[in-house]
């Protein structure tokens, strides 16, 4: 059986850039940027960064290869990470090499993690292994989470398999996720079960949450979530009820009720967040209200995060008040800008400013930049290299 072999190089260098253009430029990597993306007064001497950078301060080179291998369906089979040097090399999720089997359906049944040494090993969410199975009509049943020796284990949700139950139209109905009490010896397990209502053009009006003893139970401090549609199908209202059936703040966004707006096209302008008064409150990141901008294509352009008094608010986890971004004339996003509550550029959670993307003819993406508040580079990713070629692997 042949199989075709997809190898990428991806290495994390500095970036020089062409002469004569700063690290301020409206053309970063071959991209304009908007003038509203361009700071306009780097450091005098940023003009040629790498240069400038003491070997100190430059960052170091960081590679690695994966390559990808496909059957003859075109489904990926393996994805497996090196080292330039060529030897396999664990990646931040806890892996070597990942494998996936399908049925003759082309259904995907199987997808194991993989160490160096090529045996199973626990990835980052707590399982080596996750196994699907699927009804007669191809729709998935369950999914179950295994470890290095194939028997089950808790992911990081503390969920072992995931059960689903589906109408005529295949339209999952009931969610039961099968659980391991932690004061309780492994066998013992609490089943914690979803229910989902439908209008009759298939949207889920009502998600209801259930414990093992068939009554309702809450989840983040509510038991069932309500929605809303307009005439189009869009989704304009969220709700989150208690046990008594009256609004409950759902503990991990710390709102009761989620309203959506939407422009002629039927593109998102406005998410804004109530309480269990029915009042306008802050969510969990410190504001009541996002509004987007788009393009003619529906790409978001522009996104902020407004506070109870209409102002921009500071995102607490993020770091920034709105964002800009800018696309390719394919959708890709080439360019994208931080700004705070004051429309000054700010540096987001991870320390960068402005980003920007350069692709090839495929749309791939081939390099990324990162600018600092003052339009120096940060660091820079290129990705080269890229080659397909044949194995025969026998048989």
């Amino acid at each position: 059986m042949k199989h075709i072999w997809t190898a990428f190089t991806i290495a994390t260098l500095t970036l020089t850039l062409p002469q004569g253009v700063s690290a301020g430029s409206k053309i970063v990597m071959g991209v304009k940027l908007p003038e509203e993306l361009v700071v306009d007064k780097p450091k005098a001497d940023d003009a040629n960064l790498s240069q400038d950078l003491s070997d100190k301060e430059k960052l170091p080179v960081k590679s690695y290869i994966f390559m990808a291998q496909h059957d003859e369906r075109g489904d990926e089979i393996e994805r497996a990470f090196f080292d330039l040097a060529g030897k396999p090399i664990l990646i931040n999720d806890g892996y070597a090499k990942v494998t996936y089997k399908y049925d003759e359906h082309g259904d995907k049944i199987e997808e194991t993690y993989l160490g160096t040494d090529g045996e199973p090993i626990l990835n980052k969410d707590g399982y080596a292994k996750v196994a699907y199975k699927y009804d007669e009509h191809g729709d998935k049943i369950e999914r179950a989470y295994l470890g290095t020796d194939g028997e089950p284990i808790l992911n990081k949700n503390g969920i072992f398999k995931i059960n689903y139950k589906r109408d005529e139209r295949g339209e999952i109905i009931e969610r039961a996720s099968f659980v391991i009490d932690g004061m309780l010896p492994f066998g013992k397990l609490v089943i914690f079960k979803i229910n989902y209502k439908r209008d009759e053009r298939g949207n889920v009006i009502e998600r209801a949450y259930f414990g093992i003893d068939g009554k309702p139970n809450l989840i983040s401090g509510y038991s069932k979530t309500t929605y809303k549609f307009d005439e189009r199908g869009n989704e304009i209202e969220e709700a989150y009820l208690g046990l008594d059936g009256k609004p409950a703040l759902d503990k991990d966004n710390g709102f009761a009720k989620i309203f959506t707006k939407y422009d002629e096209r039927g593109n998102v302008i406005e998410l804004a967040f109530y309480g269990t008064d029915s009042k306008p409150v802050l969510n969990k990141d410190g504001y009541a209200k996002i509004t987007m901008k788009h393009n003619e294509r529906g790409d978001v352009i522009e996104w902020t995060n407004i506070g109870l008094d209409g102002k921009p608010a500071l995102d607490k986890d993020n770091g920034f008040a709105k964002i800009l971004t800018k696309y390719d004339q394919r959708g890709g996003v080439i360019a994208e800008a931080y700004f705070g509550v004051d429309g000054k550029p700010v540096l987001n959670k991870d320390g960068y400013a402005r980003l920007a993307y350069k692709y090839n003819e495929s749309g791939n993406v081939i390099a990324e930049a990162y600018f600092g508040l003052d339009g120096q580079l940060i660091h820079a990713m290129s990705i080269d290299n890229q080659k397909t070629v044949k194995q025969d692997t026998g048989g």
